[in-house]
């Protein structure tokens, strides 16, 4: 905020889709690395709730500009429908991106995507969601960082408790010794959080 502003720069990544990677050349210096290839959507929404106009760029309840690694091949994500038809959205194509993406920009490039999509009635949400075979995922999308946290946990311990039939002080408990956190990204007004729990350390599904 209050240092110099930083000079534009841009760095372009060869993708190498035999090998799947990308390779990272060093602007200032002869160093080259290859980065394995991750693709996903960068942004993968539907309408906020009581016609409201949001920039896409602010991720929110709705998802949108997410940034999560999560919106990939193998995963489900569930989004809260809020309006008639959804107007699901999406876009922005990661090749790769690290933790945070705190330069603002992941590997960025054009995707081929096909999507399956469903819509689940009589259920209700409150914020985005993924699942796959292993885990049970939950998003919290805010600022500060520990509201983000509070909000993918709260949503992980009711998730727990309405579809694997814990309490939610068992719920908590459990999460306090065996969740994961992929801090997804931090470069928008909204942080990104994904809080995980393994399913191996749930009951069955209800």
């Amino acid at each position: 905020m209050l240092g110099e502003s930083i000079p534009t720069k841009s760095w372009v990544y060869p993708i190498d889709t035999a090998e799947n990677v990308a390779t990272f050349h060093a602007n200032d210096s002869n160093f080259s690395v290859k980065i394995p290839l991750h693709p996903f959507l960068g942004c993968v929404g539907v309408a906020p709730a009581d016609g409201e106009a949001r920039s896409s760029i602010v991720p929110a309840e709705f998802g949108g500009n997410m940034d999560a690694p999560e919106a990939s091949v193998g995963n489900t994500l569930y989004l809260p429908v809020s309006v008639p038809g959804a107007l699901l959205f999406f876009g922005d194509g990661h090749g790769a991106m690290g933790d945070g993406e705190i330069a603002g920009t992941a590997v960025e490039m054009s995707m081929h995507v096909r999507l399956k999509v469903e819509v689940l009635k009589g259920q209700k949400i409150a914020w985005p969601r993924f699942e796959n075979d292993n885990y049970i995922m939950a998003a919290g999308i805010y600022r500060p960082l520990d509201d983000a946290l509070r909000i993918a946990f709260t949503e992980l311990v009711r998730w727990i408790h309405e579809g694997y039939g814990l309490s939610e002080m068992d719920a908590y408990e459990l999460l306090s010794k065996t969740a994961e956190i992929h801090v997804d990204e931090m470069v928008d007004p909204n942080y990104v959080i994904v809080a995980k729990i393994n399913k191996k350390f749930l009951p069955s599904h209800k």
